[in-house]
C-alpha cells in the first residue's frame, strides 16, 4: 500500500470516543496514536443577553447588554489598572459604546467599546470584545452611546458584566427580524488562574436584539 493510501486510511480511522459540553473533554482515538483527551476550556462566556427598555427592536437609552462568564475574571485583564479601579467603573463611569454599521463578517452591525476614561482604565481601553448584532438594520451609519456605564460583578465562580446604554447619538432604525447575536471576547481576557478566554464565543437565544 502506498503512503498516500496509508495516510488516508489512518485519517479515516479517527473516532470520537466521547464528547460533551464545556467542562468535560473530547477524546479522539486513532489506531497508531491511541486515545488522546482534549480538555474543554475552563474560562468562556456562558451567556449574552440584550434587553430592551423603551422601543422594541430598536437600540435606545436604558437598554442593557449582559454577559456572564464561567469563571471569576482577572480584572486587570479587562482594564489596565482595574485591580484597584474597577470599583469606580462599577459606580457609573461614563464611556462610549459604538454601533458600527455593517462591519461584521456577515455584514451585520457590530457593538464595540470605543473608549473609557483613563482615570479608570489607565490606557483608555476596556478589553471586552465585540458583539455581532445579527442584523444590518440597527443603524445606517456608525452611532454611539456616549454616557454609557458598566458594572462588573464577581463571585468565586462567575463574572458578570452589564452595560447600560445612554447618551444616544446617530440614526437608529427598528429591526423586525434578524439572527442571533454573537459575542466574541477580546482574547486578552483571563480568569484569576491566568487561563485565557481564547476563541470561545457566546450566542443569544433571541434572533432580534434589544
Amino acid at each position: 500500500m502506498n503512503r498516500r493510501v496509508v495516510a488516508a486510511a489512518a485519517a479515516a480511522a479517527i473516532v470520537v470516543a466521547g464528547s460533551s459540553a464545556y467542562g468535560a473533554s473530547i477524546t479522539f482515538t486513532t489506531p497508531h496514536l491511541g486515545a488522546t483527551a482534549l480538555p474543554a476550556p475552563k474560562f468562556y462566556p456562558n451567556s449574552v443577553v440584550a434587553a430592551n427598555v423603551l422601543t422594541s427592536h430598536q437600540i435606545a437609552n436604558g437598554d442593557t447588554l449582559t454577559v456572564v462568564y464561567s469563571e471569576e475574571m482577572q480584572a486587570s485583564s479587562l482594564c489596565t489598572g482595574a485591580a484597584t479601579q474597577i470599583g469606580s467603573i462599577s459606580t457609573g463611569t461614563a464611556f462610549t459604546v459604538t454601533i458600527n454599521n455593517n462591519t461584521g463578517s456577515t455584514g451585520n452591525d457590530v457593538l464595540s467599546i470605543n473608549s473609557i476614561p483613563t482615570t479608570d482604565c489607565t490606557d483608555g481601553v476596556l478589553r471586552f470584545g465585540t458583539v455581532d448584532l445579527g442584523s444590518a438594520g440597527y443603524v445606517t451609519t456608525a452611532a454611539s452611546f456616549t454616557t454609557s456605564t458598566v458594572t462588573l460583578t464577581q463571585t468565586a465562580t462567575t463574572a458578570t458584566i452589564v452595560f447600560t446604554l445612554n447618551g444616544r447619538t446617530g440614526t437608529f432604525a427598528t429591526v423586525a427580524s434578524g439572527a442571533a447575536a454573537v459575542y466574541t471576547p477580546n482574547p486578552a481576557l483571563t480568569d484569576t488562574a491566568a487561563r485565557s478566554i481564547a476563541s470561545s464565543t457566546a450566542v443569544t437565544t433571541a434572533t432580534v436584539q434589544f
